[in-house]
């Protein structure tokens, strides 16, 4: 695709499933002792970006709660 200069468009079509390509990019298990603000943004018609977005969002409350 595009003669092969869209990597991530690549790593798209090589992983469509959830596997350990994208589980290993998985935010909010890599959301740990971040110090700066957060903005998390989501709509109502992403597939599945809306419960990523709340887990993303419950990850961060825990974490600060844990940090304090």
């Amino acid at each position: 695709m595009f003669n092969g200069e869209s990597t991530y468009l690549q790593e798209v079509v090589d992983h469509p499933n959830y596997d350990s390509f994208w589980q290993s990019r998985s935010l909010p298990k890599n959301m740990k002792n971040v110090k700066c603000a957060v903005l998390n943004v989501g709509g109502w018609f992403d597939a599945e970006i809306l419960l990523v977005r709340y887990n993303l969002q419950r990850c961060q409350e825990e974490q600060s709660r844990n940090s304090e």
